[in-house]
Formats: structure tokens, sequence, C-alpha cells
């Protein structure tokens, strides 16, 4: 295998020392024409890339959000014309407000800004030419979360479009290409074909280098071979193990607590292991599993000094439970949509005195039908009773059946 790469890396060097005579010819020629190509082709590469940019934009329900959608759906019409060559997204979400619809929108993403929201005129989206307007029923689903690809990868236009401007591209290579080959004076379908022969050698290296990795198997850490279920001459489908190894750097206990107790816990949080191991607590399951409890990840501080076996079970105990979870807090009792939970952490959205919501960390305990117990730094403040309704920061307003 390693001579095969040797064998067409040599033929890449014959093929482009060939491609460098030709260019090297001298050969006098007008470039008017094929400065007009290069400019034609330019055009014809702007066009492409705003046709991209502009195919099919429409709004979806933002990832994640699928789950709270009620009744018919009809998502907001998209119109204008994107003027810009940033790519993204703009995520659309609704709030209450004094507008005659009684709702406006804020979008982040590609842009950051509010509007009003319409049924019956188009109200822009940002500063770059885009407009957005919303059906009649759009109230039905005021909680969702919108977004607006650009460009809009989810069209079944979009690889078209794609398409087209990778043409466009080429296109405007080879026009460039020509021009420069005219200078030269050698001919244009001389160097093409010449650049073909130097394409298709590079190809044949790419693909002799694949088969020799292919011949060479790594590990993706260092560690300790654990097993090997292998002999030499052994067939392997992909994906089948050829062997089993430990990670000796990095050593995970794996556990799971009762909710309540769970819920003196924090990421952070040191463990002890085995009454002389000290350990970390790197990661805590956000939902109960299927035995009613909580699982927990601890790393272990120092693997190579740890008298520990991979796969054995251990003890484990918190110094500090309860410590720094707000055990002198008072208990307040939240509806289940006051709290929100991204990844290992729960939070609330208190009222501020300025009027403006605030972002508060929580930690939860016992659930009782529609309501759950929460300590945290929230005193008297009033609390939003819908996490996912706002945004800290936005302005919000206190109504006289809003206080739970």
């Amino acid at each position: 295998e390693k001579a095969g790469v040797r064998q067409a890396q040599a033929n890449v060097q014959s093929q482009q020392a060939r491609l460098e005579e030709l260019r090297s010819g001298p050969r006098p020629q007008e470039q008017a024409n094929a400065s007009v190509a290069v400019k034609k082709a330019q055009e014809n590469l702007k066009q492409a890339q705003f046709d991209l940019f502009n195919t099919d934009l429409q709004a979806y329900v933002a990832s994640g959000e699928e789950s709270i959608r009620s009744g018919s759906l009809t998502s907001p019409t998209i119109s204008g014309s994107y003027d810009s060559d940033e790519s993204g997204r703009y995520l659309i979400r609704l709030y209450k407000s004094d507008t005659k619809s009684g709702y406006s929108f804020r979008y982040t993403g590609l842009e950051e800004g509010f509007g009003s929201v319409s049924t019956d005129t188009p109200q822009p989206l940002g500063t770059r030419g885009l407009y957005i307007e919303f059906p009649d029923n759009f109230a039905t689903n005021q909680l969702l979360r919108w977004e607006v690809p650009v460009p809009n990868t989810r069209s079944p236009q979009y690889r078209q479009a794609k398409n087209n401007l990778t043409q466009a591209r080429n296109r405007l290579q080879e026009a460039q290409n020509n021009r420069s080959l005219t200078a030269s004076g050698t001919r244009s379908e001389q160097i093409n074909r010449q650049l073909a022969q130097v394409d298709s050698a590079e190809a044949g290296v790419d693909s002799a280098q694949s088969q020799l990795a292919k011949t060479t198997v790594r590990a993706p850490f260092s560690g300790v071979v654990q097993s090997v279920p292998v002999s030499p001459g052994d067939y392997r489908n992909v994906g089948q193990p050829i062997a089993e190894l430990i990670n000796t750097d990095s050593l995970l206990v794996e556990t799971t607590l009762p909710v309540k107790k769970a819920a003196r816990i924090s990421v952070g949080d040191p463990a002890v292991v085995n009454d002389d191991v000290s350990a970390t607590v790197v990661s805590k399951s956000p939902a109960v599993g299927e035995a009613g409890n909580i699982a927990v990840e601890l790393q272990v501080s120092q693997p190579q000094q740890a008298n520990l076996t991979a796969g054995t079970y251990v003890d484990i105990t918190f110094p500090n439970e309860g410590a720094s979870n707000g055990q002198n807090q008072a208990v307040r009792y939240l509806p289940l949509k006051a709290v929100s939970t991204r990844a290992d952490r729960s939070f609330v959205y208190v009222v501020s005195g300025d009027g403006t919501a605030r972002k508060v960390s929580v930690t939860t305990d016992s659930v009782t039908g529609q309501r759950v117990a929460v300590r945290g730094d929230i005193s008297d403040r009033p609390i939003i009773r819908d996490a996912d309704s706002v945004s800290a920061g936005e302005s919000v307003k206190i109504t006289a059946d809003s206080r739970d």
C-alpha cells in the first residue's frame, strides 16, 4: 500500500510539471473577450449567491417546540429579499404588548430586535430586507418559537440552488484561468485537459492514502488494553470491536440517587469514593429515571493514584450535602411551568424592581400535583408563571390575576 501511495504522488508531480510547461508557452492573445467573460461570470456568481439566500424562505417551528403546539398550526409568511451574504437563522418569540394585535415579537440570531405582530401587513424582520406576516390564528400557538433559516437548508429547492452556486463559482474560476492563459499564449483547451490530468492524479493520491489508512487501527485515547476478542486472520465487519480499552487518565463513577437526596447535590460538589478517593460531581440528570431515581456522574480527581478497578462497585459519600443548596432558604411552592430546566440547572424568572424579568437559579424538591417545592434567592418577589414565555431583561406587567 505504501508503494501505491508513492507511485500516485510521482504521477501528480509529473502531471503538474507538464501543466507548468503548457502555461509558460508564449502566444499573443487579445484579452478583451476573456475580461468580458470574467465580468459576466462574476455577475452570475453574485446572482447565484442571492438566489441561494432567498430561495423558498419559510418560518418553521423551532427545534424542540413541537411538543407545546396546540390545534391547527399555520406558519408566518416570509417575504422580501435578503440582502446580505451572512448565513444563519432568525429565532422569533411572541409576547403580549399594547400593539393593535395585542402581541409583539422579538427576534435574535442573525440580528436582534423587536417588531409588532400583524396579520394583514408584512412587518420588517431585521434590517436586511425580509418581512414577516402572521396568520389570523397566531394566538393559538403564541408560546411557540419560530425560526427562519437563511439560506433555507430545509427546503427541497436548496440543493438545486446550492448546485447552481457551485457551478457559478466553477465557471468564474474557468474564466479567470482562461484570461490568465491568453496572456501566456497557451491554448485554453490544452490547459483544461492538463488540469483534468492533474485532478485525476491528485484523486489517485487520495485513493491510495485512503487505502493505506485502512490498514492501521488507532485507539481513540491512551489507556490499558482490557481484552482482545479477535485473533490474527479473523474478519471483522464495520462497527465490530477488536479490542476493549480502559482510559486510565479518566475514571467516572456512575450512581443513582433518590430525588430528594439528588436535590441536595449540585454539579461541582465534592464527593468521597471508598472513604479515601476524592471525586467531583460532573453531571446530574435533569429527569427522573425509570426506577424513580436521578442519575449522577462523578469524576475521580487523581485516577492514576486511586485504587479503583473499572466495573466494580464502590461506596460514595457527599461531605457537603445540602450545604450549598439553600437548606436555610425558605421553600416556595410554585406552578410546574414557572420552573424551567436546562441541562442540569433549574431557574425561575422574578419581577425586578424596575419591572423587568430577572433569571434566578433555584433547586427543586418534591412535586405535589401541579406544584413543585423550590428553594432559592427569590424572597417575596413576584414569580412569572410561565418561564418559557419570557427572556431575561424583558419588560413585564403585573396584572390583578397574575400572582400565585
